[in-house]
């Protein structure tokens, strides 16, 4: 029980992350998601190969967290697939310290 609970906390805020970095990042629009603020990051002082690798840390994030919100209701709300569930925890694992690097 405790584990679908915390899974459908994790898809809640995956899916606000998501549409976020979607109005904020891609589309570039207003919306009442920015009250949650928005990370500028300046990557001008880095060589290039830095600024390549964070650009597609950023791109498999968005990628990742897409997957998470096919993935999560699939399941909990389907069949027991093991491989499925183990798939979801390896890439909240990779979310995590992708975003624990931004922060720090």
């Amino acid at each position: 029980m405790k584990k679908k609970f915390l899974l459908w906390t994790i898809f809640v805020l995956i899916l606000i992350h998501f549409l976020k970095d979607i109005t904020q990042d891609i589309l570039q629009i207003s919306s009442p998601l920015d009250i949650l603020g928005d990370a500028k990051e300046d990557l001008s002082k880095f060589p290039k190969i830095i600024k390549q690798g964070y650009l597609l840390l950023g791109i498999s994030s968005l990628f990742s967290e897409l997957f998470l919100i096919i993935a999560i209701p699939l399941a909990l709300l389907g069949k027991n697939n093991p491989k499925l569930e183990k798939f979801v925890w390896v890439i909240i694992t990779f979310l995590l310290f992708y975003f624990y690097q931004q922060f720090f």
